[in-house]
C-alpha cells in the first residue's frame, strides 16, 4: 500500500498550455490547389492564402469549408476544417479524432490553442489540463472558434 502512495504522487503534471496563437486569416474555401509542397486557397470573399514549407498543415478539409492561417510559437500553420455526415450543418471539424485538452477559455487541438465561442457547450468538463474523452468531435464556428463538442 506504501509503494502505491510514492507511485501515485510522482505523477508527472500536465504539460503547460502554449500560448494562444494569432489567427491572421479566417475565411471559407471555395478552391484548393497543391503546388509541390505548397498549396493555394482561394477564399470565397476574393483573399488567397498561398503557403509553402515550413508552414505546418495541421489537416486539409474540404471545399466550402472555414480556413484557418495562424502563428504560434513553432511558426505558420493552416487548417482546413471538415463536414462529417450525421453532424450538424454548422459543425466544421479540425480534423478525424484529434485529441482536445481542456485549457480554461481555450481547448488544445493540434498543439494550438483554440479559444471556445461565447455560446460554448459540451456535456463534458474534463479538469484543467486533462484531456477530452478520445471520442470528443470538436465542432467550429466560421470564426474558428471550438462552439460545442459531440460525443461519439
Amino acid at each position: 500500500m506504501l509503494a502505491f502512495g510514492l507511485a501515485a504522487g510522482c505523477a508527472t503534471p500536465a504539460p503547460p498550455a502554449p500560448s494562444p496563437p494569432n489567427l491572421e486569416v479566417v475565411g471559407r474555401v471555395i478552391e484548393a490547389q497543391a503546388r509541390g509542397e505548397g498549396r493555394r486557397y482561394l477564399l470565397d470573399d476574393g483573399r488567397v492564402i498561398e503557403i509553402s514549407p515550413p508552414t505546418r498543415i495541421l489537416f486539409e478539409g474540404g471545399l466550402g469549408q472555414p480556413v484557418v492561417l495562424g502563428r504560434d510559437a513553432a511558426g505558420e500553420f493552416v487548417l482546413v476544417f471538415a463536414t462529417q455526415a450525421g453532424l450538424p450543418a454548422d459543425c466544421h471539424l479540425p480534423g478525424l479524432g484529434p485529441e482536445g485538452i481542456e485549457r480554461g477559455p481555450y481547448i488544445e487541438i493540434h498543439g494550438i490553442l483554440w479559444r471556445k465561442a461565447s455560446r460554448f457547450s459540451s456535456a463534458e468538463t474534463p479538469p484543467l489540463g486533462s484531456a477530452y474523452s478520445g471520442s470528443t468531435r470538436f465542432c467550429f464556428d466560421d470564426r474558428a472558434e471550438v462552439a460545442y463538442t459531440v460525443p461519439r
